[in-house]
């Protein structure tokens, strides 16, 4: 059967240790398109567009802080995601805008 696979639950194990998850949208070409235009005005944010798209594609988690706390579901609350620390923004910037590997599964 035909599935668009645009939502996702990704296996986030090396970056919040095992049984870990997170489902994101990936980006559509549109949103591409127009974040990209934003980003050529001059002055602009590039971090905080970036900031903007995990805000709005970064659906559920089971996540926690620096004390094992679940953090909150980005959905409840986008800015949460102001909390995360560098490589965990990476990983979830990454697996929004896809991989060839990532296409494969």
């Amino acid at each position: 059967m035909v599935e668009r696979k645009r939502v996702r639950k990704i296996p986030s194990d090396e970056i919040q240790g095992e049984g870990s998850w997170v489902v994101v949208a990936r980006i559509t070409v549109g949103e591409i398109r127009v974040k990209q235009k934003a980003g050529r005005k001059k002055g602009a944010d590039i971090f905080g567009l970036t900031m903007d798209i995990l805000k709005t594609h970064v659906l559920e988690w089971n996540w926690v802080d620096d004390d094992g706390e679940p953090l909150p579901q980005p959905k409840d609350d986008p800015d949460v995601i102001d909390q995360l620390v560098e490589f965990e923004t990476v990983f979830l910037a990454n697996h929004i805008t896809g991989s060839e590997a990532d296409a494969k599964n």
